[in-house]
């Protein structure tokens, strides 16, 4: 799922902070910006690409642009990260700033908390942080330089590697990500998008699982329900907003809506629709 809804949070620069505490759990998703979490406090397991990652206090992770991930925390654990989301052409490097765009490189994506670059990693990142989050004049100028200094720290130490082979692996994630964004309110099976994108249903569905750690039809399922929240929030009824994101019933639609948020579409509803 193509995610640019950080992109409301930008300012002066196309850069978006954001914090999370407690549980945390986002669906399998990616987009053009590159990304930087940092783990503050507890565990999570972080997928990127095709690496999990058990993260901790004192880690940092790379989304690279394009790559699908997803953060998944312990319900019943303290947990807190940062996040830095930024478009490329912030980096001062014009060359590195379009290998990283056009997934020519791309960085490692993990820096444990316990390792000789950590220190300094962790540094650049608080210092782009609180530029960030402060929106000052003076913010417009460090933002960039403080983000080249980080990326110029990553080339140097050789952090930042050929993206060739992600570039190839996002390609099939990209084309299937944009076929259920056209699709996800019709019946979409495994078999109907992959011989729709010519990809051998066992393989496709082998693939799917590794690359988004879900199966084909518990995916679906979780986009579907994102996406319902627009449509309630835009006051459609329980029933419409089923019927748009291709659920069977309204009352089979109700049960998933509360499974994956814990409360039920019609007080979601109540709380979040928009007034006109």
């Amino acid at each position: 799922m193509l995610n640019d809804s950080f992109k409301l949070r930008y300012k002066a620069l196309p850069i978006a902070t954001s914090r999370s505490v407690g549980f945390a759990a986002t669906l399998p998703h990616n987009h053009s910006e590159f990304e930087i979490i940092s783990i503050d406090v507890g565990h999570s397991e972080i997928r990127a690409g095709n690496e999990v990652i058990s993260a901790k206090a004192g880690d940092v992770v790379f989304i690279n642009p394009m790559e699908i991930h997803s953060v998944t925390t312990d319900k019943s654990s303290d947990y807190r990260h940062r996040c830095i989301c930024l478009d490329t052409s912030i980096i001062g490097d014009v060359s590195l700033a379009k290998g990283l765009k056009n997934e020519r490189a791309a960085t490692v994506h993990f820096i444990d908390g316990s390792s000789a670059h950590a220190v300094a990693i962790r540094g650049r990142f608080n210092e782009i942080f609180d530029a960030a989050e402060s929106d000052t004049e003076a913010s417009k100028i460090e933002i960039p330089a403080f983000t080249t200094l980080l990326f110029s720290y990553l080339f140097k130490n050789r952090l930042i590697n050929d993206g060739s082979p992600k570039k190839k692996n996002s390609a099939f994630c990209r084309r299937i990500l944009d076929y259920i964004a056209e699709n996800y309110g019709k019946k979409i099976t495994s078999r109907q998008v992959s011989e729709a994108l010519s990809y051998d249903q066992s393989y496709f569905c082998r693939a799917f699982k590794e690359k988004f750690g879900l199966n084909f039809s518990d995916y679906v399922n979780m986009y579907r329900i994102s996406m319902s929240r627009k449509y309630l929030e835009d006051g459609l009824s329980i029933s419409e907003t089923s019927s748009s994101c291709g659920f069977t019933s309204p009352e089979y639609f109700s049960r998933m809506f509360k499974k994956q948020y814990g409360i039920p579409p019609s007080k979601y509803k109540k709380v979040n629709t928009v007034q006109k």
